[in-house]
């Protein structure tokens, strides 16, 4: 359903925004008081078996095969603005992460600390990658996609927008927990995936499209 038919849903956007905004802040505030190094290893010093069962699966709330099966179901549910807001939102962002990625060329934290002569915890069952592909995280970026699209189509993510900024905070958070990527690179990617998707659903709604009208 379309938050358009929603009275309430200005204001719960607002909280959205807020939130996500208050998200950032928090960000780089431990951005500033940590090294990458020391900020990395603090956000993974609350290791336990419980913790790694937990976000060895949440973290895949992220993976781009989640958002496609989520506009799939949206598809059979003819739900065309949440389809080509969600859709739109994760290519846009997913394409130019990829595109960052290589330009930046930064190491992931198993290169990087190996080059400081450290050897970090791996996770069971968890493959730490090598790559210099690290900046910024492509999963961040479709997950805050995925919850901002979620609050801006639908009318209960728009009363749970709490919820939806938890999981992709969350889903975030596993990215440096499993070792795979730094605070930075978490945050960016969030920043792609709302900014990207907030854009899509505004010009979605501006435009009005034949193929996206319920």
């Amino acid at each position: 359903m379309s938050t358009a038919s929603n009275p309430s849903a200005g204001k719960y956007t607002r909280l959205f925004a807020a939130a996500i905004v208050g998200y950032w802040l928090a960000g780089i505030f431990l951005l500033v008081m940590y090294s990458k190094a020391d900020g990395f290893e603090w956000m993974r010093s609350a290791r336990n078996a419980y913790a790694d069962f937990f976000f060895r699966y949440i973290t895949h709330v992220g993976d781009g095969l989640f958002a496609i099966a989520l506009c799939l179901l949206w598809v059979f549910r003819k739900n065309w603005e949440a389809v080509w807001t969600l859709l739109v939102g994760y290519a846009l962002s997913g394409l130019v992460a990829q595109v960052m990625k290589h330009i930046f060329e930064r190491p992931r934290p198993a290169p990087f600390f190996k080059a400081l002569g450290k050897e970090i915890p791996a996770i069971d069952d968890v493959k730490l990658l090598q790559s210099y592909t690290s900046f910024p995280s492509g999963h961040s970026a479709t997950v805050f996609a995925i919850a901002t699209a979620l609050v801006l189509t639908s009318s209960w993510w728009q009363k749970k927008w709490w919820l939806a900024v938890l999981l992709a905070a969350i889903v975030a958070y596993s990215r440096t927990y499993l070792g795979q990527h730094f605070l930075e690179d978490t945050l960016v990617g969030s920043v792609l995936g709302v900014l990207a998707t907030m854009a899509a659903w505004i010009v979605l709604k501006r435009w009005k499209p034949r193929f996206a009208r319920d």
